[in-house]
Formats: C-alpha cells, structure tokens, sequence
C-alpha cells in the first residue's frame, strides 16, 4: 500500500481477505469460499432452533441455548455486513488512505499515529479475549477424554455437549464427531469474523477522532499566524478536512447502522440470558466447567459493549470539542472575513456527530450505564420467575 500507516491495518485487512470480505473482483474459489462460511453459520443456526421441536426443554436451557444461536447470528450478521458492502468498506479505507498521505507536518502525523495505535491496541485487545475463550472451550469438549487418561475410570466419560443441537442421524458416533467438527469450524470461522470486522471498526473510528483532533489542531494553528494570507490558508485547510471528515462518518453510518442495529438488539438478548444461565451455574448447578464458559462469555460481552459505547462517546467529545477549543482561542484577532471561515466549522460542531441506530438509541457511557441497570433489571425478574 502507498501510505505510512497500513502496517497497522496490514493484520486486519489479511483477516478480512481470506474470509472472503475485501477483495471486489472475487475468483470461482473465493466466491465458493463466501457462500460456504454462509452456509455453515445457516446451519449452525438451523441445527440449534429446529432442536426446540423434538427434545423437551425448560428455562434454564433456553437461556444457555440462546445464547449460542444468538452468537452464531452475530456472527453471520457481521459477516454479512462486510459481505454486502465491501465496495463501502474499501471506499472508507481509501478515504482514510488519503488522509494519511494529506496530513501536513509531525504534528498531525504524530497525531493520526497516536489514534491508529489505539486502534491497533483494541485489535490486539480483541486476540487477548479471543484466544483464551476459545482455548477454553476446545480443553472443554475434550475434557473427559483428557480425565480417562489422568485418572481413568472403569468405564470411558460420557460427552455432553453443552447446548441442544439436532442433526437428525440415528448412529450416535458419528453424530458425536459431526457436531464437534461443525462446532469448531463454526466458532473458528466466527470468531475470525468477529475480530476482523470489530477491528477494522474500531480502527475507522478512531480515525475520525483522529482527524477530529488534527482539525482542531489547524484551527489553532492558524488564529496563532501573524501572516493574514497564511491564517485564510490555514483556515481553508481546516474546513476542508473537517468537511471530509464528516463525509467521513456519514458514509460510515450510512453503512453500518442498519447491520448494528440488528447486532444491537441481539447482543442485549444474547448478555442477558448468559447472565442468567451464569447465575443459575452459580445458585443452582454449581458445575464449573459451565461455570467457566458462562463466566468467560460475560466477560468478553461487557468488554466488547463498553469498548463500542466508548469509542462512540469518542466520536461525540472529538466533535464537540472543535466547538470549546475554537472559542479559547483569540479567534476575534484574526480578519472578519476569516472569521467567517471559523463560523462553518463551529456551527456544525455546536451539534454533536453521534453513531445513532435508527434514530432511537446514541451509544454512549451514560448510554452504557442505563443499559447494564436495565439488563440488571430484567435479570432479577427472570430469576423471580424461575424461582
């Protein structure tokens, strides 16, 4: 790539080409490769939900269930995401080459350097959550035949696999190695998507931050020139990146909105359920092994929801921030016809740039804070009910 910076975006975009999700002129094998991981997050799916039909089931087993189809949707939801809007998902990232190759001075490229670490730190962050979850389930699924050989028992350790699936085959071994070879691709593949469309996310929005701050910065660069024609240079240069900069994330919502505001309200199903399954592992079952996924789950849920809700209240203080920084400036030293210049950017920074799904809900951590009490609180009516 022709810009400084893509050796922090080098892991990302790898990931999303061998899923399938970057290239725009895909060969047959490629084509074949999308349709399948499709196919398979469908079938996950459908194995779980036609399951409901032909075995008995109570609340406690919905709750740990859901949670699995839940994921497995999240998954095909993002996947389909980058899928239909990879021509989107490349103009955002040429954009966002641009700008590298636009910024002027260390100053600003120490800045756009700054925010893309963070970036690159959340992907990172995403590696560190991942591994251990998955590492986790795979010494689960064969825990008992590591037990037979620790400590063996009379007789071999009977498997259980932790939610209901149904495949409709009679031989039970072979259903026994169909579901955990669909299983693992299935998370395999998953979370892949996962990390590869998170990162490549979180790493746009912390570029808008970034050139956010850098318009800022020219603002401020400018007031402080005593040349009048630098300071209508140098104000004209601001204007412009700020206006990119919210064509920037108009496309950006534009694009990923409708997808997230599906992931939204299954994720809040998805951290519900798994907190109640977590706390029935812990009043009623008292196994550990479920214990130990039901926990990890949380876990990483509450750190992927407060790391959206805090990149979105990123993007509302950058915005917001051009407005108060302008206005401590000596902005009434410069010419009024360059004042006039100024009056654009301020205007529309009086009004804040949020990632607003439908118009009904803007992620931030006050945003955050309603949402974990209202979760709180449907997880106390749910066990009065079981109770």
């Amino acid at each position: 790539m022709d810009f400084s910076g893509y050796h922090y975006y080098k892991f990302t975009i790898d990931l999303l080409r061998h899923l399938g999700l970057w290239n725009l002129n895909a060969g047959w094998l490629e084509r074949f490769q999308r349709l399948a991981f499709c196919a398979l997050f469908t079938v996950g799916i459908l194995c779980q939900i036609t399951a409901y039909f032909t075995n008995e089931y109570n609340l406690q087993m919905i709750s740990r269930s859901v949670v699995f189809i839940v994921g497995v949707f999240m998954c095909f939801d993002q996947y389909l995401l980058f899928y239909a809007n990879i021509d989107r998902m490349r103009t955002l990232f040429a954009r966002l080459r641009r700008d590298w190759n636009t910024v002027r001075g260390a100053d600003e490229y120490n800045i756009l350097k700054t925010y893309t670490k963070n970036g690159k730190f959340v992907t990172n962050l995403h590696l560190a959550c991942f591994v251990p979850i998955l590492l986790c389930i795979v010494v689960l699924e064969f825990l008992p035949n590591i037990l037979d050989v620790v400590a063996p028992l009379n007789q071999s350790r009977s498997h259980q696999f932790p939610i209901m699936v149904e495949l409709f085959l009679e031989d039970s071994a072979s259903k026994h190695i169909l579901i955990y070879a669909m299983a693992d691709v299935t998370l395999a593949v998953g979370a892949a998507t996962l990390i590869a469309s998170g990162s490549f996310i979180f790493m746009l929005i912390e570029h808008v931050c970034a050139m956010f701050k850098i318009t800022s910065y020219r603002i401020q660069r400018a007031i402080n020139e005593q040349n009048e024609c630098l300071i209508y240079v140098r104000l004209l240069d601001a204007v412009l990146v700020h206006q990119r900069t919210i064509e920037f994330i108009e496309l950006f919502k534009d694009t990923v909105t409708p997808s997230f505001s599906y992931l939204f309200a299954a994720g809040m199903i998805s951290v519900l359920m798994n907190m109640y399954h977590l706390s029935q592992v812990i009043t009623v079952t008292r196994d550990m092994k479920n214990f130990a996924e039901a926990a990890l789950f949380v876990l990483y849920q509450y750190f992927y929801m407060c790391a959206t809700h805090n990149l979105a209240q990123m993007t509302i203080d950058h915005s917001s921030d051009i407005f108060t920084e302008t206005y401590e400036t000596l902005w009434y030293r410069i010419p009024l016809s360059a004042q006039k210049l100024i009056i654009f950017i301020m205007q529309r920074s009086m009004k804040s740039s949020t990632l607003m799904l439908y118009g009904l809900y803007v992620p931030s951590r006050q945003s955050f804070t309603v949402l974990c009490n209202t979760m709180m609180s449907y997880l106390t009516f749910l066990c009065s009910v079981q109770s």
